[in-house]
């Protein structure tokens, strides 16, 4: 039986997309910052750079933590230079005007093509839990391609750090994902995507809720760009915003990753 994957030319064509973008001249940033983590990777760590938005009001005393977004891109977002935002991206969002009542952590692999290690997700929010003044009760996590596979990997493999998972044209397996099932889902497709057909994503849709998953699943008329027309979404946000880990959950989280 033929295993299931991009053809050729899908291949070929997301490969000219991804140089197009990597050869965009980068954007100036005037509502974030930069910042990186590095991650134990046995004797040695890896670095992982990010932009980092906080909202207004952010610093000002108040009762609650603020929640915490952080997005994953896709592969052809890498590397140390963190002004190269793809359009329609939560960062190109929030350089464009947008307020978000959380802080946003959008975060880049070092290489390219690189799929993302559930670990060094689960590294990156203890890593904004040291950090930031974010509440670990109400962590989100969004990504695209790529990044959207490493979003249902992590929920997979980490389903304590995550309040609630937006993927977005993603794919992978469904080995696991009864362990993803406390984590509300909300995904979304093209439907004339031939880089990641739907179905790929469809059957981990299928296997969350067979799992007893709260899930959402949205497919929009596109090709596989779709984030501009999701990131631009308010009831995206709200429906974040709405989810939160119980109270349980501080006693049960391991000590944060030391702030670097």
């Amino acid at each position: 039986m033929r295993r299931c994957g991009l053809h050729a030319s899908a291949v070929l064509l997301l490969l000219a997309g991804a140089w197009l973008v990597g050869c965009q001249a980068p954007k100036p940033i005037c509502r974030h910052a930069a910042g990186r983590y590095e991650h134990p990777c046995g004797a040695q760590t890896r670095t992982f750079h990010y932009l980092v938005y906080t909202p207004p009001g952010y610093g000002e005393p108040r009762r609650e933590k603020w929640p915490l977004l952080v997005y994953l891109p896709g592969a052809s977002t890498y590397g140390a230079d963190v002004r190269k935002i793809p359009d329609g991206d939560p960062p190109d969002e929030i350089e464009r005007g947008r307020d978000l009542p959380m802080v946003v952590l959008s975060v880049m692999t070092p290489g390219m093509w690189e799929r993302w290690d559930p670990a060094a997700v689960a590294g990156v929010i203890d890593h904004a839990i040291a950090t930031y003044d974010v509440d670990p009760r109400r962590v989100y996590l969004t990504g695209v391609c790529v990044g959207g596979t490493g979003v249902w990997d992590t929920i997979k493999a980490y389903p304590d750090r995550v309040a609630a998972a937006v993927p977005l044209c993603a794919y992978g397996s469904v080995r696991g994902m009864e362990r993803a099932a406390e984590v509300p889902v909300w995904a979304f497709h093209g439907t004339y995507d031939v880089f990641i057909p739907m179905h790929r994503q469809k059957r981990l849709v299928d296997a969350h809720r067979c799992a007893g998953g709260s899930t959402r699943w949205t497919t929009l008329p596109a090709m596989h760009w779709i984030w501009s027309s999701v990131y631009c979404r308010d009831d995206v946000y709200a429906w974040m915003l709405k989810q939160r880990k119980g109270d349980a959950l501080l006693n049960a989280l391991p000590p944060p990753a030391r702030a670097r």
